[in-house]
């Protein structure tokens, strides 16, 4: 009780004092809340609205916010920059939600939290945030109009030859342009004052194949070689070489890692004439007719007996309708965008890389690939007749340090028997001879083919270097059945 009785003595004064201070917050309060008008040291975005009414506070800070923040929105990208109109994408100052806190900030219908209020700005100003709207799919749509700009693929590293040496060329990531994460960012922006910049977010791209799955490729695992110009002379001859060409500027440098399936159809895409294709001889049935990028199925037979020569899986390969001129009849492959493609898979424990030159009109293919995976390869072929036309079965022998490991049937053939020639109608004409019933001629091979065929070991060994690349036109694509 004494202490208490102290107490009062002493602090009666400052007791007193709050009181008085207390009653003079409540007064000038219930005063100014009468007037209408906000509270007195009281801004929005940094504008001074104290004393104001709703409707000039507003007016007065959409006034300032027009003249001091920019009308536009920057976006940038290392040294490139893109503005973007805000009326663009609906972009707004919610300045009325602003000018209502700031209104309702001393007018809480609870006196305690009104004379806090009023107390807080005796203490200090209160600034109220003016927040930035837009609309999001507007600008949505302004991102991904940049992000196809902005796009950059990446690029696998490959291997160029030069004379008798293979070069790395290393990988370079792309880059594409995360709308999302960029979107993510501009939504935390969501008050005045704005950015100055708005940075495009932007994630790399890496490419499926680098310079370390290349490194190790030192040999030739196998190759293959046709002759362009057998059978075909004068401009026929040159459109199917030009068509090859062509071809092999994508396929070259081809990177197949192991376990990976290699498409024919979808590494050479369509063969058109507007990619620069030009119309040569191919089979349609039992006929021979021109079209656009004929010569192809040359390349793919070529391509077809490399990958077998180096021991690769053949997934799918189809014969043609005729017997052709340039391998021995179950050795060719047959290509038609869409419907019958050349597949096969790297069986083996490395990388290999596809590789084909043109000199002299011919044309060989090489599988590059490490050295500790060449093996013995052997091609035999099983041929037989009927009355339905010709059959072979080509069969792969496998070898390792001399001892077969392995023996396959890798491929199919038929080729049907021509049909007989129509009798004559007219009793003018001379009868025509009746159809040769013996079995078709085997088509004469290359010299390297025939040694191919004796059989004999087919890998190449690994003093035989590459050859370089031969001139031709840009890379195309095209359709039609080669």
């Amino acid at each position: 009780m004494g202490r208490l009785t102290g107490w009062i003595k002493h602090r009666w004064r400052e007791g007193i004092a709050l009181c008085a201070v207390l009653c003079g917050v409540g007064v000038i309060a219930a005063v100014l809340s009468d007037r209408g008008t906000i509270a007195p040291r009281i801004t929005l975005a940094g504008v001074e609205v104290g004393g104001l009414t709703p409707e000039a506070a507003e007016a007065r800070v959409r006034a300032v916010l027009t003249q001091r923040e920019p009308s536009t929105l920057t976006f940038v990208q290392g040294r490139k920059s893109w503005r973007l109109a805000g009326e663009k994408i609906g972009l707004a100052f919610q300045v009325e939600e602003a000018v209502e806190q700031a209104y309702a900030f001393t007018r809480s219908p609870r006196w305690h939290e009104r004379w806090a209020a009023w107390w807080e700005l005796l203490r200090r100003p209160r600034d109220f945030p003016v927040a930035v709207s837009y609309e999001e799919e507007k600008l949505r749509a302004r991102l991904e109009e940049m992000a196809r700009f902005l796009y950059r693929p990446p690029r696998n590293a490959r291997l160029r030859l030069e004379g008798w040496k293979i070069h790395l060329v290393p990988d370079r990531p792309g880059y594409a342009l995360d709308v999302e994460a960029t979107l993510r960012w501009v939504r935390r922006q969501r008050q005045v004052p704005l950015p100055t910049a708005y940075p495009l977010i932007g994630k790399p791209l890496p490419a499926a194949v680098t310079i370390s799955d290349l490194h190790g490729i030192d040999s030739v695992l196998a190759s293959y070689t046709t002759d362009l110009a057998r059978g075909y002379y004068g401009q026929v001859r040159e459109n199917r070489t030009h068509n090859v060409r062509l071809l092999l500027q994508k396929i070259n440098g081809t990177v197949v890692k192991p376990g990976e399936v290699f498409s024919f159809n979808e590494t050479a895409g369509k063969r058109r004439g507007e990619d620069g294709y030009r119309p040569a001889p191919v089979f349609i049935r039992d006929k021979v007719v021109d079209n656009v990028g004929g010569g192809i199925c040359q390349l793919a037979t070529t391509l077809f007996n490399a990958a077998l020569l180096a021991n690769l899986d053949i997934l799918t390969r189809s014969s043609h309708s005729q017997i052709v001129h340039y391998v021995p009849a179950g050795r060719d492959a047959t290509v038609y965008y869409g419907l019958i493609d050349l597949k096969f898979r790297n069986s083996l424990p490395h990388p290999i890389v596809l590789w084909g030159t043109v000199e002299n009109y011919q044309l060989t293919v090489y599988i590059l690939g490490w050295a500790r995976d060449k093996v013995e390869v052997e091609l035999h072929r099983t041929p037989w007749w009927d009355e339905r036309g010709h059959h072979v079965i080509l069969t792969r022998v496998v070898r390792v340090k001399g001892r077969v490991v392995r023996r396959e049937r890798v491929a199919r053939s038929f080729y049907p028997r021509r049909p007989k020639p129509a009798p004559a109608t007219e009793p003018t004409q001379v009868a025509q001879a009746p159809a040769v019933t013996s079995p078709p001629p085997e088509p004469s091979e290359s010299s390297s083919q025939v040694a191919e065929e004796k059989p004999a070991t087919m890998s190449v060994p690994p003093s035989v270097p590459i050859p370089p690349v031969s001139p031709g036109e840009p890379a195309a694509t095209g359709p039609g059945l080669q």
